[in-house]
């Protein structure tokens, strides 16, 4: 990285502006000739001063998502080695230098400044719980509608997108706005394909007990008081339930309701899941927590199985099984809405993904189906699923075949080529209970 930023100012190498050391110094970076991670870490203020003596001009520093080396740093097992080439990198960049002129730094976490910013003592940080510069965290609506092209509606596009508010602003994912406008309107989880997650699933899986059970009601629609600190530090981050949460709501999985300055270290918070895009993404985590010990593990394979070879009857007797087995993470009742076992689904199918492209409420016929299984073998079957929830135990099964019929009604078999066999399966929920409803169409 250093090299090709190196590269990018060999101009200056040009003239006498550089003495004979400075230039030799230079070389070394191009060549890859510095092995001390320390001297490496003295780079960009070299480069400032090499830029400063050449221009006349004390250059901006504009440091995108810095903390991101930290983060594979916590997950690859070398974080304290890379807390201490940080703390020389930006120290010796941003500290009492007369070669900066202003400094950017943007990333999804405010690293401790004990840890990090030693003696740093002029940074102003602007979170998502301030204030200042709200509407640039994301895309307000104005934005998102300006837009769109004609004949989309932003209702669904606020439901899956919207969500997130940081100071008088209601702002929308411009990553995921972004994706949804090029791929035509197709409404699904961009997010979840991003290298994010990593961090996200890893700390999820070995969360303390205090964390699942907070998560169990958000993923309900009931929001949750919770600490939220001012500074995070990863290495506390599998045995700190409070840490976990700061985390997520500054990469964007949660959303501040309200709150109220604790201390000087945080402040108290009602958060709140944000959208149905996000929804899904803590869907995996869900099947992080089935998957604890090998019996659940058992079960999901069979489930797979079944599902993939067209048992219906066995598919119904391993999924209710396995919704059975989330009673000590999730309450489902009669109120559960129909987005909360959406995203349960969605996170058990999710291990199908090297088989099939998993589809998500996108468009197809004159509707959209929740769930779309389209094989990556040619001649395989395909898979359409409908979710609904019943009102009572005993109107299960008619739900069920309610949801099938909807399948064939708005012909959600155009998402595949004519010709190729496809397994419709409605399925209806009530608390505990399922039932399900197929046929195979071609």
């Amino acid at each position: 990285i250093f090299r090709a930023l190196y590269k990018e100012h060999q101009t200056i190498l040009k003239g006498d502006v550089l003495d004979r050391d400075e230039k030799e110094h230079f070389n070394k970076i191009i060549y890859e000739q510095i092995d001390d991670p320390t001297k490496l870490a003295m780079s960009l203020s070299h480069l400032m001063r090499y830029v400063h003596k050449y221009y006349g001009t004390a250059p901006i520093v504009l440091l995108d998502e810095y903390d991101t080396p930290l983060q594979q740093a916590y997950l690859k097992g070398y974080y304290d080695k890379m807390i201490e080439f940080m703390r020389v990198l930006l120290g010796s960049a941003l500290k009492d230098n007369s070669d900066l002129s202003k400094a950017v730094l943007t990333g999804i976490t405010k690293i401790s400044q004990e840890s990090l910013f030693s003696g740093l003592n002029n940074i102003k940080v602007y979170s998502l719980l301030e204030k200042n510069y709200g509407q640039y965290f994301g895309f307000t609506e104005e934005e998102v509608i300006s837009m769109l092209p004609e004949g989309f509606k932003i209702e669904p596009i606020r439901e899956w997108y919207n969500g997130y508010q940081i100071g008088n602003y209601k702002l929308y994912n411009p990553w995921s706005i972004i994706n949804h406008l090029a791929d035509g309107g197709d409404l699904q989880s961009y997010w979840v394909h991003t290298t994010d997650n990593e961090l996200l699933l890893s700390i999820v899986g070995n969360a303390p007990d205090e964390f699942e059970e907070t998560l169990k009601n958000l993923v309900q629609g009931i929001p949750q008081k919770q600490m939220i600190e001012k500074n995070m530090t990863f290495k506390y981050l599998d045995k700190n339930a409070d840490a976990i949460w700061t985390l997520l709501l500054h990469a964007g999985y949660l959303n501040v309701l309200s709150y109220e300055k604790h201390d000087d270290l945080g402040v108290n918070a009602t958060i709140a899941i944000p959208n149905r895009e996000v929804m899904e993404i803590y869907g995996k985590m869900i099947k992080l927590w089935f998957f604890k010990d090998g019996t659940s593990f058992k079960s999901y394979l069979a489930m797979m199985e079944a599902l993939e070879t067209g048992d219906i009857a066995r598919f119904e007797r391993e999924i209710q099984g396995f919704i059975q087995m989330t009673a000590s993470h999730f309450d489902f009742d009669k109120n559960t809405p129909e987005k909360v076992f959406h995203a349960f689904m969605m996170g058990i199918f999710m291990g199908l993904r090297d088989h099939y492209t998993i589809d998500s409420n996108r468009e197809s016929g004159d509707g959209r189906p929740d769930l779309v299984l389209i094989p990556k073998t040619p001649g395989k079957q395909g898979i359409i699923l409908e979710f609904k929830v019943s009102k009572k135990k005993s109107e299960l099964e008619t739900v069920a075949e309610k949801a099938l019929a909807q399948i064939e009604e708005k012909e959600y078999l155009r998402k595949f080529e004519p010709g190729t066999p496809i397994l419709c399966i409605g399925m209806a929920f009530y608390k505990k209970h399922m039932k399900a409803a197929s046929k195979v169409l071609i």
